[in-house]
Protein backbone atom coordinates (compact mmCIF):
# COMPACT_ATOMS: atom_id res chain seq x y z
CA UNK A 1 0.00 0.00 0.00
CA UNK A 2 1.63 3.23 -1.34
CA UNK A 3 1.95 6.02 1.28
CA UNK A 4 0.04 9.01 1.73
CA UNK A 5 2.35 12.14 0.57
CA UNK A 6 3.80 14.33 3.44
CA UNK A 7 1.96 17.96 4.25
CA UNK A 8 4.14 20.41 5.12
CA UNK A 9 3.62 21.90 8.12
CA UNK A 10 3.82 25.58 6.94
CA UNK A 11 1.05 24.97 4.24
CA UNK A 12 -1.11 24.18 6.83
CA UNK A 13 -3.50 27.06 7.65
CA UNK A 14 -4.06 28.01 11.05
CA UNK A 15 -6.45 26.60 13.21
CA UNK A 16 -7.29 27.52 16.72
CA UNK A 17 -6.58 25.11 19.41
CA UNK A 18 -9.34 23.29 21.79
CA UNK A 19 -9.53 24.44 24.88
CA UNK A 20 -10.47 22.10 27.86
CA UNK A 21 -10.64 23.89 30.86
CA UNK A 22 -12.29 27.07 29.60
CA UNK A 23 -16.28 26.33 30.12
CA UNK A 24 -16.97 22.78 31.65
CA UNK A 25 -19.83 22.66 31.35
CA UNK A 26 -20.26 23.69 27.74
CA UNK A 27 -17.38 21.36 26.84
CA UNK A 28 -19.25 18.61 24.98
CA UNK A 29 -20.99 20.98 22.84
CA UNK A 30 -17.50 23.44 22.31
CA UNK A 31 -15.99 19.80 21.74
CA UNK A 32 -18.55 19.20 18.40
CA UNK A 33 -18.32 22.40 17.11
CA UNK A 34 -14.42 22.24 17.19
CA UNK A 35 -14.70 18.74 15.28
CA UNK A 36 -17.20 19.46 12.67
CA UNK A 37 -14.79 22.80 11.92
CA UNK A 38 -11.28 20.10 11.64
CA UNK A 39 -13.60 17.68 9.24
CA UNK A 40 -14.14 20.85 7.17
CA UNK A 41 -11.13 21.99 6.96
CA UNK A 42 -9.37 18.80 5.92
CA UNK A 43 -11.86 18.66 3.25
CA UNK A 44 -10.80 21.85 2.19
CA UNK A 45 -7.07 20.80 2.01
CA UNK A 46 -7.56 17.85 0.63
CA UNK A 47 -6.35 15.25 3.05
CA UNK A 48 -7.98 11.76 3.51
CA UNK A 49 -5.61 9.76 4.91
CA UNK A 50 -6.50 8.71 8.10
CA UNK A 51 -3.09 8.31 9.75
CA UNK A 52 -2.04 11.68 8.51
CA UNK A 53 -5.57 13.19 9.79
CA UNK A 54 -4.97 11.88 12.92
CA UNK A 55 -1.73 13.55 13.34
CA UNK A 56 -3.14 16.85 12.39
CA UNK A 57 -6.03 16.57 14.73
CA UNK A 58 -3.31 16.07 17.44
CA UNK A 59 -1.10 18.61 16.05
CA UNK A 60 -4.08 21.38 15.88
CA UNK A 61 -5.84 20.23 19.36
CA UNK A 62 -2.92 21.38 21.40
CA UNK A 63 -1.02 19.95 24.19
CA UNK A 64 -4.17 20.35 26.89
CA UNK A 65 -5.61 17.71 24.70
CA UNK A 66 -3.18 15.75 24.18
CA UNK A 67 -2.47 15.04 27.68
CA UNK A 68 -5.66 13.69 28.05
CA UNK A 69 -5.98 12.33 25.03
CA UNK A 70 -2.67 10.16 25.86
CA UNK A 71 -5.05 8.44 28.93
CA UNK A 72 -8.03 7.38 26.99
CA UNK A 73 -8.13 3.75 25.98
CA UNK A 74 -8.83 2.49 22.52
CA UNK A 75 -7.67 5.64 20.78
CA UNK A 76 -6.28 3.50 18.08
CA UNK A 77 -4.34 4.63 15.03
CA UNK A 78 -6.39 6.55 12.86
CA UNK A 79 -8.57 9.47 13.36
CA UNK A 80 -12.19 8.06 13.50
CA UNK A 81 -10.59 6.33 16.52
CA UNK A 82 -9.15 9.21 17.80
CA UNK A 83 -12.61 11.37 17.59
CA UNK A 84 -14.57 8.54 19.05
CA UNK A 85 -12.08 8.13 21.89
CA UNK A 86 -12.73 11.50 23.10
CA UNK A 87 -15.97 11.76 22.06
CA UNK A 88 -16.65 9.32 25.22
CA UNK A 89 -14.47 10.64 27.11
CA UNK A 90 -16.49 14.07 26.93
CA UNK A 91 -19.79 13.22 26.40
CA UNK A 92 -21.97 13.71 29.36
CA UNK A 93 -23.95 10.95 31.36
CA UNK A 94 -27.64 11.45 29.60
CA UNK A 95 -31.12 9.86 31.58
CA UNK A 96 -31.98 8.27 28.32
CA UNK A 97 -35.98 7.85 29.56
CA UNK A 98 -35.61 11.78 30.93
CA UNK A 99 -34.28 12.81 27.28
CA UNK A 100 -37.41 10.89 26.00
CA UNK A 101 -40.03 12.58 27.82
CA UNK A 102 -38.56 16.26 27.10
CA UNK A 103 -38.71 15.33 23.34
CA UNK A 104 -42.30 13.75 23.86
CA UNK A 105 -43.10 16.77 25.85
CA UNK A 106 -42.27 19.30 22.76
CA UNK A 107 -44.73 20.89 21.49
CA UNK A 108 -44.99 23.71 18.25
CA UNK A 109 -45.81 27.12 19.56
CA UNK A 110 -48.01 29.22 18.18
CA UNK A 111 -45.81 31.61 16.28
CA UNK A 112 -43.44 28.80 15.50
CA UNK A 113 -43.15 27.76 12.03
CA UNK A 114 -42.94 24.02 11.06
CA UNK A 115 -38.94 24.10 10.08
CA UNK A 116 -38.06 25.65 13.68
CA UNK A 117 -39.86 22.87 14.84
CA UNK A 118 -38.59 20.36 13.03
CA UNK A 119 -35.34 21.52 14.14
CA UNK A 120 -36.10 21.52 17.53
CA UNK A 121 -36.83 18.14 17.17
CA UNK A 122 -33.77 16.71 16.00
CA UNK A 123 -31.70 18.58 18.84
CA UNK A 124 -34.07 16.82 21.31
CA UNK A 125 -33.92 13.39 19.59
CA UNK A 126 -29.90 13.17 19.80
CA UNK A 127 -29.50 12.38 23.13
CA UNK A 128 -33.43 9.64 23.00
CA UNK A 129 -31.27 6.98 20.87
CA UNK A 130 -33.79 6.32 18.96
CA UNK A 131 -33.67 2.98 16.30
CA UNK A 132 -35.35 5.79 13.64
CA UNK A 133 -35.51 8.91 14.15
CA UNK A 134 -37.11 10.15 11.57
CA UNK A 135 -39.74 8.24 12.16
CA UNK A 136 -39.85 9.48 15.64
CA UNK A 137 -39.82 12.70 14.44
CA UNK A 138 -42.54 12.48 12.08
CA UNK A 139 -44.84 10.90 14.74
CA UNK A 140 -43.84 13.72 17.23
CA UNK A 141 -44.86 16.61 14.66
CA UNK A 142 -47.91 14.71 14.05
CA UNK A 143 -48.71 15.00 17.80
CA UNK A 144 -47.14 18.24 18.62
CA UNK A 145 -47.89 20.82 15.82
CA UNK A 146 -50.61 23.43 16.31
CA UNK A 147 -52.40 23.01 12.70
CA UNK A 148 -55.53 20.71 12.20
CA UNK A 149 -55.05 20.35 8.68
CA UNK A 150 -51.27 19.04 8.73
CA UNK A 151 -52.98 16.16 11.90
CA UNK A 152 -55.92 15.57 9.07
CA UNK A 153 -53.50 15.17 5.82
CA UNK A 154 -50.73 13.15 8.04
CA UNK A 155 -53.35 10.53 9.35
CA UNK A 156 -55.15 10.07 5.69
CA UNK A 157 -51.58 9.42 4.45
CA UNK A 158 -49.95 7.30 6.87
CA UNK A 159 -47.46 5.92 4.90
CA UNK A 160 -45.63 9.56 4.26
CA UNK A 161 -41.81 9.66 4.99
CA UNK A 162 -40.66 12.50 6.84
CA UNK A 163 -39.45 14.86 4.12
CA UNK A 164 -43.22 14.51 2.59
CA UNK A 165 -45.16 15.12 5.62
CA UNK A 166 -42.42 18.82 6.08
CA UNK A 167 -42.98 19.34 1.97
CA UNK A 168 -46.94 19.29 2.45
CA UNK A 169 -46.60 21.62 5.95
CA UNK A 170 -45.04 24.16 4.34
CA UNK A 171 -47.28 24.13 1.61
CA UNK A 172 -50.35 24.67 3.91
CA UNK A 173 -48.58 27.21 5.93
CA UNK A 174 -47.54 29.49 2.79
CA UNK A 175 -51.22 28.79 1.54
CA UNK A 176 -52.77 30.20 4.94
CA UNK A 177 -50.25 33.23 4.75
CA UNK A 178 -51.83 34.12 1.21
CA UNK A 179 -55.42 33.62 1.93
CA UNK A 180 -54.92 35.26 4.80
CA UNK A 181 -53.38 38.33 2.81
CA UNK A 182 -56.04 37.79 0.38
CA UNK A 183 -58.93 37.89 3.21
CA UNK A 184 -57.63 41.45 4.45
CA UNK A 185 -57.79 43.14 1.38
CA UNK A 186 -61.47 41.93 0.39
CA UNK A 187 -62.30 43.01 4.31
CA UNK A 188 -60.30 46.94 3.81
CA UNK A 189 -62.42 46.87 0.65
CA UNK A 190 -65.41 46.31 1.61
CA UNK A 191 -65.27 48.89 4.64
CA UNK A 192 -64.22 51.11 2.39
CA UNK A 193 -67.26 50.51 0.25
CA UNK A 194 -69.52 51.07 3.29
CA UNK A 195 -68.05 54.11 4.04
CA UNK A 196 -68.25 56.11 0.86
CA UNK A 197 -71.85 54.84 0.58
CA UNK A 198 -71.14 52.54 -2.56
CA UNK A 199 -73.93 50.67 -4.59
CA UNK A 200 -72.98 48.88 -6.83
CA UNK A 201 -76.39 48.39 -8.87
CA UNK A 202 -76.08 52.50 -9.45
CA UNK A 203 -72.38 53.46 -8.91
CA UNK A 204 -70.79 54.88 -6.62
CA UNK A 205 -72.47 57.87 -4.46
CA UNK A 206 -71.20 60.48 -2.02
CA UNK A 207 -71.48 60.13 1.84
CA UNK A 208 -72.30 63.36 2.53
CA UNK A 209 -75.36 64.80 -0.33
CA UNK A 210 -76.13 61.32 -1.93
CA UNK A 211 -74.97 62.30 -5.35
CA UNK A 212 -72.56 60.84 -7.35
CA UNK A 213 -69.01 60.26 -6.32
CA UNK A 214 -66.10 62.08 -7.33
CA UNK A 215 -67.56 65.46 -7.51
CA UNK A 216 -66.08 67.33 -10.02
CA UNK A 217 -65.84 70.21 -7.58
CA UNK A 218 -66.73 70.49 -4.06
CA UNK A 219 -69.11 68.65 -2.34
CA UNK A 220 -72.96 70.14 -2.55
CA UNK A 221 -73.37 69.63 1.06
CA UNK A 222 -70.59 71.54 2.19
CA UNK A 223 -71.17 74.20 4.75
CA UNK A 224 -75.03 73.12 3.93
CA UNK A 225 -77.53 72.68 7.38
CA UNK A 226 -79.65 69.42 7.10
CA UNK A 227 -82.89 70.10 7.62
CA UNK A 228 -83.59 66.59 9.79
CA UNK A 229 -80.80 67.01 12.92
CA UNK A 230 -79.65 70.83 12.16
CA UNK A 231 -76.14 69.75 11.53
CA UNK A 232 -73.95 70.81 9.19
CA UNK A 233 -72.25 69.37 6.31
CA UNK A 234 -74.71 66.58 4.84
CA UNK A 235 -78.15 66.75 3.31
CA UNK A 236 -81.42 65.49 5.25
CA UNK A 237 -81.61 62.14 2.45
CA UNK A 238 -78.68 60.77 3.69
CA UNK A 239 -79.08 61.76 7.21
CA UNK A 240 -78.98 59.13 10.15
CA UNK A 241 -79.57 61.10 12.94
CA UNK A 242 -82.88 61.02 14.77
CA UNK A 243 -85.06 64.26 13.94
CA UNK A 244 -84.10 67.07 16.15
CA UNK A 245 -86.30 69.26 18.42
CA UNK A 246 -89.61 67.07 17.49
CA UNK A 247 -90.65 67.08 21.39
CA UNK A 248 -90.16 70.45 21.58
CA UNK A 249 -92.10 71.18 18.08
CA UNK A 250 -94.97 68.89 19.70
CA UNK A 251 -95.33 70.70 23.23
CA UNK A 252 -95.47 74.27 21.06
CA UNK A 253 -97.91 72.71 18.87
CA UNK A 254 -100.12 71.61 21.89
CA UNK A 255 -99.97 74.54 23.76
CA UNK A 256 -101.15 76.84 21.28
CA UNK A 257 -104.34 74.43 20.29
CA UNK A 258 -105.15 74.86 23.76
CA UNK A 259 -105.16 78.77 23.41
CA UNK A 260 -106.70 78.71 20.68
CA UNK A 261 -110.07 76.39 22.02
CA UNK A 262 -112.44 78.82 23.22
CA UNK A 263 -112.93 78.72 27.42
CA UNK A 264 -116.28 76.56 27.81
CA UNK A 265 -114.42 73.79 26.53
CA UNK A 266 -111.28 73.79 28.60
CA UNK A 267 -111.35 71.17 30.98
CA UNK A 268 -112.82 71.83 34.87
CA UNK A 269 -110.70 71.77 37.41
CA UNK A 270 -111.64 70.67 40.78
CA UNK A 271 -110.63 71.03 43.85
CA UNK A 272 -110.78 69.06 47.32
CA UNK A 273 -112.28 71.17 49.88
CA UNK A 274 -110.48 71.84 53.05
CA UNK A 275 -112.10 70.99 56.47
CA UNK A 276 -112.20 73.87 58.59
CA UNK A 277 -109.96 74.17 61.20
CA UNK A 278 -110.35 75.42 64.97
CA UNK A 279 -108.61 78.53 65.36
CA UNK A 280 -108.17 81.67 67.87
CA UNK A 281 -107.37 85.21 67.04
CA UNK A 282 -106.73 88.41 69.87
CA UNK A 283 -107.32 91.59 68.05
CA UNK A 284 -106.88 94.82 69.50
CA UNK A 285 -108.28 97.81 67.67
CA UNK A 286 -110.63 101.05 68.15
CA UNK A 287 -114.10 100.27 68.08
CA UNK A 288 -115.42 102.14 64.94
CA UNK A 289 -119.16 101.45 65.59
CA UNK A 290 -121.77 103.06 67.83
CA UNK A 291 -119.64 105.09 70.31
CA UNK A 292 -116.57 106.52 70.31
CA UNK A 293 -114.50 104.23 73.08
CA UNK A 294 -110.66 104.90 75.06
CA UNK A 295 -107.77 103.54 73.40
CA UNK A 296 -107.31 101.25 76.58
CA UNK A 297 -110.03 98.82 76.18
CA UNK A 298 -109.17 95.57 74.40
CA UNK A 299 -111.68 92.92 73.30
CA UNK A 300 -110.99 88.94 72.84
CA UNK A 301 -112.58 87.44 69.94
CA UNK A 302 -113.08 83.71 69.91
CA UNK A 303 -114.14 81.59 67.31
CA UNK A 304 -114.45 78.16 67.01
CA UNK A 305 -115.84 75.46 64.18
CA UNK A 306 -118.04 72.88 64.22
CA UNK A 307 -119.62 70.89 62.00
CA UNK A 308 -121.62 73.06 59.86
CA UNK A 309 -121.86 75.69 63.00
CA UNK A 310 -119.69 78.90 63.90
CA UNK A 311 -119.52 80.38 67.26
CA UNK A 312 -118.13 83.32 68.19
CA UNK A 313 -117.31 84.35 71.45
CA UNK A 314 -116.08 88.14 72.45
CA UNK A 315 -114.96 89.13 75.99
CA UNK A 316 -114.74 93.01 76.71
Amino acid sequence: MAQAAAVPLASLPAYPKFVIHAEPNSLFQRWGKWKRGFENLMTAINVGNQAQKRAILLYFAGEEFGEIFDTLPNTGDTCISAIAAFDVCVSPQKNVEFEIFKFRQAKQEPDENIDTYHTSLRKLSENCKFADKDREVKSQIIQGCVSSKIILKALQNPSQTLDQLLTMARSFEVSEIQAGNITKEKDLETVHQIRVGNDPSSGRKCWFCGRRYPHTGSCPAKGKSCSNCNKLHHFAAVCHSKPADRRSDHSTSMSNRDHSQPQSRKKKQYWKKSKPKQHVQQVQQNAECGSQSNSDEEYVFGVSARKGQVTVTAKI
